[in-house]
């Protein structure tokens, strides 16, 4: 990582672990991460990323990636059946709100 990603980097961490949304681990696993520049705020152009880093402007957002492949490839699925579909909505009868949402951080999530 260039100085520019690793004091971003740092700050990315910082704040997340402020709002509680992660915890320091000594966990021997480890996942790679970069980082993809957001489009220009000003200009509206999504910089490419060796741009982005020439040019030393830190006022550009990141969006930070990481890459699960290697961590998901190890993980041992717990074999636990899924409930019927005719249960779940029972558990459902009377509820008037029914929602799904991930605004926080949409492409942190985990793909199989």
């Amino acid at each position: 990582m260039s100085k520019m990603e690793q004091d971003a980097f740092e700050e990315f961490v910082k704040d997340k672990l402020q709002k509680g949304w992660i915890e320091v681990s000594n966990s021997p696993w480890i996942l790679n991460i970069f980082a993809i520049p957001k489009k220009d705020p000003v200009t509206g152009k999504m910089p490419k990323r060796a741009e982005w880093l020439r040019s030393g402007n830190q006022q550009i957002p990141l969006r930070w990636v990481f890459d699960y492949r290697y961590l998901n490839s190890v993980t041992v699925i717990a074999k636990i059946p899924l409930p019927l579909i005719e249960e779940l909505f029972d558990k459902m009868v009377g509820c008037v709100v029914y929602t799904l949402i991930d605004l926080a951080q949409p492409n942190a999530h985990i793909d199989k």
